[in-house]
């Protein structure tokens, strides 16, 4: 295939390599019935389907050394790129917006290809941003097209933390800089519609100011919060006024006083597997792990394990993965504490439909759609943070929540803390330590390390808690009570089900222990 593009593109020779070619970059790189043109002028930018690539590549030819480029299954080769830049000294400006168009609307692409049927709504938003993919930002303009432009300046917007504002003031700035620039929004707002249609939106939703609720689902219309009456919105300077009648009417935007942001988790689950390198990372845990019981990966854990057995139609689809990705944004200077529960209510919401009923997801990897389940297995905080997940009071008599009720606590009455010396039950039955009274407490230590509680035992200790959220509401005692609340996540189907349900972090408890020592040492 490396000497086709040497003949005259008007020979019987070019001709029979461009077929060759055009079979195996189809078979190859194909999505529907298009591939990315490798001709000199569209060089990868556009998507066309064969009758017209063959006739780019007969009118323009493509660049010798670059014909190999779909011929890679793992997607584009930087051969071409890297060739291209070093002989005419440029960077790479040339980002395959056509490819993440397709991958984020496939199902969309695959559905309409030849197909004479009325587009829905998912498809003409498709078509529209393949419309935006080709055009140039201005006339003449070869670096970026219309969504190109916009994805790499909603990045610099990230990056450097611009406001709304300023934002908007540039893009008038480039307008009036470009010879014609009727492809440069005219906003930010109207940039911001058209990235949303590329699945990086995020919702918001309005939340009481004391945390009592959200204004969601059946209250998404409320004015008010139902549990402490407090006002959805913001004081005004003018509901502070006595008189303001001779005042002439102006329409009133209500800001909400406090706002949550939801990135909702199915669409970046799906998105995961539409690359095929992420896709097929993805299954390294049960295809490439060694499986020689030590202890590299969450997959070797006894939790995951248990987990397996008790869903086995859950394990036998190893793309049932774990990932880290943002989900919540919870508003606020300060920590919810036991109301992060009232935050958690869309991502727990949503966490159940995915596994119940699946996901139809596109595997780049192995070019075949499957059902993708996910399951929350665990959550990683620091100690206070394990409060606020799991219901249980991570203070005092019953501290720690793995000996629960079984905590030995001894309350020093001098400095007023309490103190845990029960560590010698988690050694070996004959361990010395056990029998050293001297150097401990005076006493041998017999006792077994006890039992944590099960999923299943916790359900039924809190299957009749009422929980009451908001700052405002009146704080009860519990004094042999370590139980604040029943957690959200026991809504889960699976979540009894979970052997290790909250994980601690290391990193922060090495630090907070640095601190205490410290802190104790220079008085």
């Amino acid at each position: 295939m490396s000497s086709w593009t040497n003949f005259l593109q008007s020979s019987n020779e070019y001709e029979k390599g461009v077929e060759d070619y055009l079979d195996k970059a189809f078979s190859t790189q194909a999505i529907g019935d298009q591939i990315t043109c490798p001709c000199k002028v569209c060089y990868h930018r556009f998507w066309h389907r064969r009758e017209t690539i063959f006739n780019h590549l007969i009118a323009n030819g493509i660049e010798p050394g670059t014909e190999g480029w779909h011929c890679y299954e793992k997607g584009m080769s930087s051969t071409s790129n890297t060739k291209r830049n070093v002989e005419d000294n440029t960077p790479d400006m040339h980002d395959d917006i056509e490819r993440l168009i397709y991958d984020v609307h496939r199902d969309v692409a695959e559905r309409y290809e030849g197909v004479g049927d009325e587009p829905n709504d998912e498809a003409n938003k498709f078509y529209k941003l393949v419309e935006d993919g080709k055009q140039e930002l201005y006339p003449g303009c070869k670096k970026f097209s219309k969504l190109s432009f916009l994805i790499r300046f909603y990045l610099l917007k990230c990056t450097h933390g611009l406001t709304n504002v300023a934002t908007s003031d540039i893009l008038d700035f480039i307008r009036e800089a470009l010879p014609d620039a009727s492809n440069v929004p005219n906003s930010f707002n109207e940039a911001k519609i058209l990235i949303k249609d590329l699945g990086l939106h995020y919702d918001k939703i309005d939340a009481c100011r004391n945390d009592c609720m959200l204004y969601w689902k059946e209250h998404e219309a409320a004015t008010s919060c139902h549990v402490c009456h407090a006002s959805r919105w913001k004081e005004t300077e003018t509901e502070n006024q006595d008189d303001i009648s001779n005042q002439p009417s102006k329409k009133v935007h209500n800001v909400p006083a406090k706002v949550l942001w939801h990135f909702p988790l199915k669409p970046r689950l799906q998105r995961l597997y539409m690359c095929s390198e992420t896709a097929e990372l993805l299954k390294w845990h049960d295809e490439e792990r060694d499986k020689d019981e030590l202890l590299r990966h969450p997959a070797d854990g006894e939790a995951w394990k248990e987990f397996d057995l008790k869903y086995p139609n859950f394990a036998k689809e190893a793309r049932n993965q774990e990932f880290l990705m943002l989900s919540l944004l919870i508003p606020g200077p300060t920590s919810p504490g036991n109301d992060i529960d009232v935050y958690l209510q869309p991502l727990v919401e949503e966490l159940k439909d995915p596994w119940e009923y699946g996901l139809d997801t596109y595997d780049a990897e192995k070019r075949q759609t499957f059902k993708m389940h996910a399951a929350l297995q665990s959550t990683t905080s620091d100690f206070p943070g394990y409060a606020m997940l799991s219901g249980w009071s991570t203070k005092g008599k019953f501290a720690c929540p793995y000996c629960h009720y079984e905590t030995d606590h001894h309350h020093l009455s001098n400095s007023n803390k309490s103190c845990y010396c029960a560590h010698r039950r988690w050694l070996d039955e004959n361990h010395p330590w056990r029998h050293d009274m001297e150097s401990f407490n005076g006493e041998k230590e017999e006792r077994t390390s006890p039992d944590p509680l099960t999923g299943t035992q916790i359900s039924s200790l809190l299957e009749n808690w009422e929980n009451k959220f908001g700052k405002l509401q009146p704080k009860k005692k519990y004094p042999d009570c370590p139980w604040r609340k029943s957690s959200i996540f026991h809504t889960l189907p699976y979540w009894k089900d979970c052997g290790c349900r909250h994980h601690l972090d290391v990193m922060h408890i090495e630090k907070n222990i640095c601190d205490s020592v410290l802190g104790t040492l220079l008085d």
